[in-house]
Formats: C-alpha cells, structure tokens, sequence
C-alpha cells in the first residue's frame, strides 16, 4: 500500500554506502513518529545534505519491518542558519 506523509526530518543516519547507499530517517508528523530508510541515490544525497528539522513531504511503501521506503520526496521548508 503506497502512503504519504508530511513532516519534520529527524535523526538522519547513512546505514551504508557500498554497495548500495542506504540511508535511514526519522519522520515526525502531527500523529506519530515514522522510521523511514531511502535506498534511490539521488534521494539520499538530497537527504544527507538537509539540516535536521526540515519539512518533508514523502510517498512509499512499508515493507516487513514496517519502515516507510521512500519512492518521492519533495522538501518543503528548510531551516538555514547563518
């Protein structure tokens, strides 16, 4: 079933980067907290450069361990500071 969410980015962590990269987040949305893990490479560079407290807005799937697999992502607001 392909689900989606908008939240804020936390605990960004990379799993693994050979030989596939594989990068796991913490989504927190207004009911609860989603473990989330993205695997396309684009996305992953994407997400290893956000600051922490970023909105997000995602689109996946859950697999076996019930973490969402990211397929689309768009970042809706960052925070930069100086």
């Amino acid at each position: 079933m392909k689900t989606n969410y908008v939240g804020v980015v936390e605990k960004i962590k990379m799993l693994s980067m050979y030989p596939k990269i594989l990068v796991r987040f913490s989504l927190v949305t207004q009911d609860k907290t989603i473990n989330c893990i993205v695997s396309k490479h684009e996305l992953a560079n994407t997400l290893l450069m956000l600051p922490e407290q970023s909105e997000l807005a995602v689109y996946g799937h859950l697999n076996k361990r019930n973490q969402l697999v990211i397929d689309k992502m768009l970042v809706r607001k960052t925070l930069i500071s100086a």
